[in-house]
């Protein structure tokens, strides 16, 4: 009986688990810098998820240090992050109070990291330490970065971003105890990948971070040989290649969209796009690259859906603020939630500015030149007032000669009937 309770005192003391990893992405840190770990679950079982009490820090007195975590699961990892107090010295980061479950033993778990606040004037918090979320293949994201200089000196950042993820400001700096908000966009039109994990690396003066970026996308699935496989089973699927064209409002398919503008003129394409193939696509995204945002307004933006052989109209607005100052090249690129993509050159040539601008806020026509939409303003209204003022007059003198020639019979008549009354006589 004795040797019985000795083995069950055995499952509940605390261990150092080799089958939990918990690991945290340094060791040294900066008063109220961000610390970023992981806890990675392997080959047991939880009796139940972590939380944010199960991460403890202690200082040297093992008195708890309250925190602000945050925490986050992610199949069998756990992320975490939170700022450091400003007191320097050694600290346990204790994973605790938790249970599993391994060959049918319940056992209790404890891990311990030591980190070292070091006394430093320099300090920087970065959030989040990660970011997560769930998207459609056709959707796109974005999310904020909030960089804070906690120490004395002025702090130079870069961040190095990829072709998954975007931001607005890619170098710049920071003065003391100052805050700067950045804005990451995803950037997945085209992208195949159904998971994406990457890497935000931020770079600055007295260190570097780097934020984990895990996106999972529905409705992607891997075609080889126009056959879709899921699950390794193979199924017959549609192509969606060449399933997309643009047409003027003529209805002749573009390959390519070509403006020359001036500064102060505004432009407008009446555009249709049209589903060449037998079914109905959906949720199509409309997209324009290399900065034509800035000058450039499509509407709609997103195209609810198109039925076979159907198409749907679309209005381009280009310089509608009236501020085009250099040449613009890009592409205006269109995808559907079923898979169905279309991308089409798109170029602004800004005139030279000595020439005469004409100014038109008015939508006009476009006409197709070798396969080329050329979007052209129209005339001045100076121009149509004066034509239709010579086509007034001309009517008026055509009226009057109409009715002089219409009265000279009858002038005619009446003198020939004084003279044969005078005859008579």
């Amino acid at each position: 009986m004795k040797i019985y309770y000795f083995l069950i005192l055995l499952l509940i003391i605390p261990i150092v688990n080799a089958d939990i990893e918990y690991k945290v992405y340094k060791d040294n840190y900066s008063p109220l810098e961000t610390l970023q770990g992981e806890i990675l679950i392997i080959n047991v079982t939880l009796n139940r998820d972590l939380t944010t009490n199960n991460i403890k820090l202690y200082d040297n007195n093992e008195n708890n240090i309250l925190l602000s975590k945050n925490f986050l699961k992610i199949n069998n990892t756990y992320f975490f992050y939170f700022d450091l107090p400003q007191t320097s010295g050694e600290y346990n980061l204790v994973l605790n109070d938790f249970y599993y479950t391994k060959d049918g033993i319940i056992t209790k778990g404890e891990i311990k990291k030591q980190i070292i606040i070091v006394n430093s004037s320099n300090s920087v918090s970065i959030k989040p330490g990660f970011y997560y979320n769930k998207l459609k293949s056709y959707e796109e994201t974005k999310f904020t970065i909030t960089i804070k200089n906690n120490g004395n000196n002025t702090e130079n950042f870069e961040i190095i971003d990829n072709e998954y993820i975007r931001v607005n400001f890619k170098k710049f700096n920071i003065g003391s105890k100052q805050v700067k908000i950045i804005e990451a966009n995803t950037n997945l039109f085209n992208k195949k990948e159904s998971n994406i994990n990457k890497e935000l690396e931020i770079k600055y003066t007295t260190g570097n971070y780097k934020i984990p970026i895990i996106i999972e996308r529905t409705g992607i699935n891997i075609i080889e040989n126009n056959t879709t496989i899921i699950n390794d089973t193979k199924i017959s699927v549609i192509s969606y290649d060449n399933a997309l064209i643009l047409n003027d409002e003529f209805g002749a398919e573009l390959p390519l969209i070509k403006l020359r503008s001036n500064t102060n003129v505004t432009s407008y394409a009446n555009l249709s796009l049209k589903n060449k193939l037998n079914i109905k696509i959906t949720d199509i995204n409309v997209k324009l690259t290399n900065n034509l945002g800035d000058v450039v307004q499509v509407y709609p933006i997103i195209i609810d859906e198109i039925n076979s052989k159907d198409e749907r109209s679309i209005l381009i607005t280009v310089n509608k603020n009236k501020n085009l100052e250099k040449n613009y090249t890009g592409n205006i690129e269109f995808k559907s939630k079923e898979g169905a993509t279309l991308s089409i050159p798109f170029t602004i040539i800004l005139n030279n500015p000595k020439t005469t601008t004409i100014q038109d806020n008015t939508p006009q026509s476009n006409t197709l030149k070798n396969n080329t939409l050329v979007i052209q303003p129209k005339k001045d209204k100076n121009t149509y007032f004066w034509i239709y003022v010579i086509v007034f007059f001309l009517l008026i003198i055509l009226l009057i000669f109409y009715v002089y020639k219409k009265g000279k019979p009858k002038e005619k008549e009446f003198n020939e009937f004084i003279d044969r009354v005078k005859n008579r006589q």
